[in-house]
């Protein structure tokens, strides 16, 4: 993921996760957008290029409402903003706001650090590292 992708996707994460919201923990503490890099490394590059252009439309989209670009909107813009995406009357718009947000919301509930906030205590299978034996 290039790196204003990247700056991007942290901006996001913090905006549909944001700390101290629902849980003590939020995306950045879990390091969510470095999960999601970690994870799309792995995908297909078609993939990382649709992920990185839903990013980029979210980065630009903004300046027309608010003046400035996502990442550097304040915390409530940067939610107000990824709210009138999910509510736009058009679908491409409510996609890449759909999209960007189940991939956050994915990383981070998905992180060891916030199941006991969740009240899961983690999986019944035991974990083997890859190479471990």
């Amino acid at each position: 993921m290039t790196p204003s992708a990247f700056r991007t996707l942290e901006a996001a994460a913090e905006a549909v996760v944001p700390t101290g919201g629902p849980y003590p923990l939020g995306a950045r503490e879990v390091e969510a957008a470095k999960r999601i890099d970690a994870m799309m490394a792995t995908e297909d590059p078609v993939a990382v290029e649709q992920l990185e252009g839903a990013l980029t439309a979210l980065e630009w989209i903004t300046v027309f409402r608010y003046g400035r670009r996502y990442a550097s909107l304040p915390l409530d813009k940067r939610i107000a903003a990824l709210e009138e995406l999910l509510e736009s009357r058009f679908a491409l718009l409510r996609r890449v706001g759909g999209g960007v947000t189940k991939l956050v919301l994915f990383a981070t509930y998905n992180a060891d650090a916030m199941w006991p906030h969740l009240g899961y205590d983690g999986p019944w299978v035991l974990r083997v590292e890859p190479g471990a034996q």
